[in-house]
């Protein structure tokens, strides 16, 4: 099915553009990684303040993935600079556009102990380095999750023809653990494994995030699990717009649950578009205040039903209806003509 591209978010009033850059590159010592990148987040930040770059960097199967945002001369200096680190090698651009900031804190990075070999990984890499050289390029987001997490289902036929084009929902707890257990649920349903991975932000904030691949009704679906935590991070806030829905588990614990929201309203301040909030409660009491809550904040609430956060298949039911209502997902990607595109 044809899908629509759409047109890269612009800058809010009074916010200038700034410049994205996403470079990869090779690992001179892979042995012991985030104790390296440890010590590259110290300079680092301390470095992009002066300059007001925010960056991330992503570390797997032996590659480096460094996306960093800010205005045009500095950023393409630090370019240079980061190509001269002799802890990597072989560094390729594989994305250089211009908008609004996507990356809203000063640091993030994500660690992927993978087992696949460094090649396979540096097939993506030349994929979209090469496509960049032909002028076609993809967002920034979509640049990262092809390289550090290719979706697990493919195309079914040939009406489909857009890989950006699948569900994505993301799933958080009041609890932190039972989106997890959604996620694992669905992947046993489904016969696959789920993926796990590590982020961490500025100030040590340590936290994890699963996410499975599956069919749902036919359409390729990713279900993301993330910890309260986890919201915080620049690098996952950077993903949102992105998200369709964003399913949120409530429990008993009124002030857990507000603690809850109150995350969510916070990651998606200043973002260009927000997930539809999917709320699980077992009372209405609770759907009520966070309604209010998500109201107030300019968030859209549906809820889905009354139901215990533990029970998975009372929950995904739901979820599954509401994507079925909507129809096919929405694509991702961005107009490949438009002159927000540098390289």
């Amino acid at each position: 099915m044809p899908t629509t591209q759409r047109t890269p978010p612009a800058a809010a009033s009074g916010e200038q553009d700034i410049e994205r850059i996403i470079c990869a590159s090779v690992l001179t010592r892979p042995q012991a990684p985030y104790a390296e990148m440890e010590r590259i987040r110290e300079t680092s930040m301390r470095h992009n303040q002066r300059f007001g770059i925010h960056a991330a960097l992503l570390c797997q199967s032996g590659w480096y993935v460094h996306w960093m945002e800010g205005p045009g001369p500095a950023l393409r200096a630090m370019r240079e600079r980061v190509a001269g680190d002799n802890r990597h090698h072989t560094q390729l651009l594989v994305h250089h556009s211009r908008g609004p900031r996507y990356l809203l804190t000063r640091w993030s990075m994500m660690l992927n102990p993978s087992d696949e070999p460094p090649a396979e990984f540096g097939k993506r890499v030349s994929s979209l380095h090469e496509s960049l050289q032909r002028g076609i390029q993809y967002p920034p987001t979509s640049v990262i999750r092809r390289l550090v997490a290719p979706l697990r289902v493919g195309l079914a036929n040939e009406t489909e023809t857009d890989p950006e084009a699948f569900h994505r929902v993301g799933v958080c707890s009041a609890d932190d653990g039972r989106g997890f257990d959604l996620v694992r649920w669905l992947a046993r349903k489904h016969r696959t494994a789920s993926q796990a991975r590590r982020v961490a932000g500025e100030d040590d904030l340590d936290s994890g995030t699963d996410y499975v691949d599956f069919r749902q009704d036919g359409h390729p679906c990713r279900v993301i699990a993330v910890s309260r935590t986890g919201l915080r991070h620049g690098l996952r806030r950077a993903f949102l717009p992105d998200w369709g829905h964003l399913v949120l588990l409530f429990g008993d614990d009124a002030k857990r649950n507000t603690q809850l929201m109150q995350r969510v309203v916070e990651a998606c301040a200043s973002l260009p578009a927000h997930p539809e909030l999917l709320g699980a409660a077992s009372d209405e009491g609770v759907h009520a205040r966070m309604a209010v809550a998500a109201r107030v904040a300019g968030l859209r609430y549906r809820q889905l039903g009354l139901m215990r956060a533990e029970e998975c298949d009372e929950a995904w039911h739901a979820v599954g209806e509401r994507l079925a209502l909507l129809g096919p997902p929405r694509s991702s990607q961005w107009d490949l003509t438009h002159p927000a595109w540098i390289a």
